[in-house]
Formats: structure tokens, C-alpha cells, sequence
């Protein structure tokens, strides 16, 4: 039998009283006092947790507590009885706590890389059609307030790409596309060169100067079905619910509320500088081909008009207008080839 000295603080009072504890065979403890006394099992004594080399003290039931002088024989029959904590057993092997960081880093990258994205898509499908509206209408409005001009297009040409654009819609209507709200081509001109977006209620703005850069309404075309696959995947609906729920996580962790309002209410701000993911573009490219090879047979139109944009800019992956928010022009030319390539296009 070991015997250990310490003190016992009485319930909700800080004085010390002097007491013998005495560690027993079978987990069985003695603790002797001039005003308390306990005999029983260690498992009916809270235990405080092993940390390092730190004495460990027993609370009782009753509320007293026992706090050793000596930390080295108690923590001992501790040990041998109840054996260390989990917690403790990691602390004295760094193996594994190097593979805990590894797999807490894992978990948050997996986290951010599917967790994230699939329950944004999730989100995407349930927000409500006046919401795709409501955001659609504000983006337009801040693109027309800081970087768009009314289009110069005569209304001829207008008109020709609008009927178009409607054909195309009947065309995936009847292969069985739908959409959450009806798209609709708008015009508009940019000073920094051609390009074309899709906006969350299905808006495709194509300005003046890709229009113009064209060399025929094929590649047109192929540019419209490109933005009409963000449009069907809801790509930047997807975005902006990826946005606000990793914006509303840290305020959570960190506790700013006010960063959650500011999230919610700078959706268009964000629609109108973001750009997409190489999966969504692949995506949007892999609409635009199938829906191509049914329509005209090729799309060489899209490949083209592609490497045309390369060429403009020297072969840099980024640059104004439409390259610089669509990244891996190379891979995707030629994606685009090989799909020509396929038996049964």
C-alpha cells in the first residue's frame, strides 16, 4: 500500500486541509482527514485529466477535492490502474501526432474541394426562381453602371442574333433541356475587348466586340451554347452559394456577424467579378460540343474562334475580354478537336 500526502479543499472554499491519501490493491482508495473521509473506487471519483507530468487531482462526489504535494506516486498507480488517456498516449508519440496534422489538413481540403462545391450545388437547385431573378437583374445593372455601354449593333443584326438564340432554345427544349428561368440574349458594348457571361436568372450578355471579332454566326453560336452551359449547370449560382457559405463559416468561427450581412448582400457584387472553375468550364465546353455536334455536325466553329483569341494575345493563357476569365485556352482547343474525333458524333 502507498501512501500519498496532499490537501482537501472543502466544497466551495479555497482553504486547505491536510489529508492522507492511501492507493489500495483492486483500485481502491482510502483518503483520511481531520474533517472528511472517503473509502471507495477510484471509478466513482472524478479524475482530472493526465496532462504531461502535471500532479492530477480527485474530485468526490460530495464535492471535495483531494490535490497531492507529491504529483509522482499517484499519477503512477493512475497509470497502472486506469491506464493513460488517449489523449495522453498521442501527446508521447509526435508519429502520431504528424499523421493527426496530415489528416486534419486532408479533411479540410476534401472539405473544400468536394465537400463544398457539392453542397453548393445542393443549395443552387433549392434557392427560389426570384432569387436567380432578383440577383440576374442586380448584376446587369452594376455591369451596365461599371463596365458596359449600350450596344452599337444595328437592330438588324440584333434582331438576326435573337432569332437565333430562340431557335437554339427550341432546339435544346426539344432534347430535353429545361431551365429554372427562360435565358435571354442581351447586347452590350466593352471597351476591353470581346467577351460574353451568363448571369443566374439566364441572362447571356455577348458584346458588340465579339460580334465583331466573329468571323461567322457559327462561332456565335458556339460562344452562346458555352454561356448557356453555365446557364443549365447554374455555374454561378453554384459559385455564389460557395462564396457565402465559406464567407458565413469563418464569420461563424470568428464570430462577426456583421461579415455574414456583408456576404448576403454583396452577391452581385461578387457575380460580377468572379470567375469559373477549370470544372465548370469543362462543363460548359462539354455542353457546348454535344450541343454543337447535334446542331451542325463540328465544332470547329468554337475551336477556331478559340485559337483566333489565342492568337490575338500571343498564346498567353491570360488577357482581356473573355480569355482572362476563361483559363486553359490550350486544353481546351484542344478538347474541343478530339471531340470531332468521336465515333457517333
Amino acid at each position: 500500500m502507498a501512501t500519498v500526502a496532499g490537501y482537501l479543499l472543502a466544497p466551495r472554499s479555497a482553504m486547505r486541509h491536510p489529508a492522507t491519501l492511501a492507493l489500495l490493491a483492486g483500485g481502491r482508495l482510502q483518503l483520511a482527514s481531520d474533517i472528511w473521509q472517503f473509502e471507495g473506487q477510484v471509478a466513482d471519483v472524478e479524475v482530472s485529466k493526465a496532462l504531461g507530468n502535471q500532479p492530477r487531482n480527485l474530485r468526490f462526489a460530495e464535492g471535495w477535492s483531494f490535490y497531492p504535494i507529491d504529483a509522482e506516486p499517484l499519477n503512477g498507480w493512475l497509470k497502472a490502474t486506469l491506464g493513460l488517456p488517449w489523449i495522453a498516449r498521442v501527446e508521447r508519440h509526435l508519429g502520431w501526432i504528424a499523421a493527426g496534422v496530415v489528416v486534419a489538413v486532408a479533411a479540410v481540403f476534401a472539405t473544400y474541394r468536394y465537400g463544398l462545391p457539392a453542397a453548393s450545388r445542393l443549395v443552387a437547385t433549392q434557392v427560389p426562381v426570384v432569387v436567380y431573378q432578383q440577383l440576374g437583374e442586380q448584376s446587369l445593372k452594376l455591369l451596365d453602371q461599371a463596365l458596359f455601354a449600350p450596344s452599337t449593333l444595328p437592330k438588324e443584326r440584333r434582331q438576326q442574333l435573337q432569332q437565333q438564340f430562340e431557335a437554339m432554345l427550341a432546339t435544346l427544349s426539344s432534347q430535353g433541356i429545361s431551365w429554372r428561368v427562360k435565358p435571354k440574349l442581351v447586347f452590350r458594348s466593352f471597351s476591353a475587348g470581346p467577351n460574353a457571361m451568363a448571369l443566374p436568372d439566364g441572362t447571356v450578355v455577348m458584346t458588340d466586340q465579339m460580334v465583331a471579332l466573329a468571323d461567322n454566326d457559327p462561332q456565335l453560336l458556339g460562344v452562346l451554347y458555352h454561356e448557356l452551359g453555365h446557364v443549365h449547370y447554374h455555374h454561378s449560382m453554384n459559385l455564389l452559394v460557395q462564396n457565402t457559405l465559406m464567407s458565413v463559416g469563418v464569420a461563424v468561427v470568428i464570430g462577426d456577424a456583421s461579415s455574414i450581412a456583408d456576404s448576403l448582400a454583396g452577391g452581385a457584387v461578387f457575380l460580377v467579378n468572379m470567375s469559373y472553375s477549370r470544372d465548370a468550364e469543362r462543363q460548359a465546353d462539354g455542353f457546348a460540343a454535344q450541343s454543337m455536334l447535334k446542331d451542325q455536325g463540328t465544332t470547329e466553329p468554337l475551336t477556331s474562334l478559340f485559337e483566333k483569341l489565342q492568337k490575338q494575345h500571343g498564346g498567353e493563357e491570360a488577357g482581356p475580354g473573355w480569355i482572362s476569365s476563361h483559363p486553359d485556352l490550350e486544353e481546351r482547343i484542344r478538347t474541343l478537336h478530339e471531340s470531332n474525333k468521336k465515333p457517333g458524333k
